[in-house]
């Protein structure tokens, strides 16, 4: 079974991500209302671990490598894919100029998480 988690970056002086596991977010957002949060910061656990073991969130922004050794030049953001149905790595424009679409999730054995596009959006720069 697929483990069901949240994460919000609660702000102050310090932002700190909060982490939970409790089944569903109206649970979440009342353990969340006495601080201020980013609504948009909340994000779901996809359910893979990156190709070091750390977990992937929804929003997170990662190093794609299309096979082994084969980095894809310009960092994407996991975002659920309206065409695809499930969860997918959101591109942008690269260096060149040629426009990059959402690709469907590969294996999690081809991502390295390396910030999040609230914590890290000069990444995406």
């Amino acid at each position: 079974m697929r483990e069901i988690k949240f994460r919000a970056l609660l702000k102050g002086k310090k932002p700190t991500w909060e982490y939970s596991d409790e089944i569903g977010l109206p649970k979440f957002f009342t353990k969340l209302a006495g601080d201020c949060y980013i609504p948009e910061s909340v994000g779901q656990y996809i359910g893979l671990p990156d190709k070091n073991g750390q977990e992937i969130y929804e929003g997170d922004v990662v190093n794609y490598y299309a096979s082994v050794g084969y980095k894809v030049e310009t960092p994407v953001v996991v975002a659920w894919g309206i065409k695809s149905h499930g969860w997918s790595l959101k591109c942008k424009l690269n260096e060149k100029g040629v426009k990059l679409k959402y690709y469907a999730l590969p294996n999690s054995k081809y991502i390295e998480v390396i910030g999040d596009k609230f914590s890290n959006p000069e990444l995406l720069e």
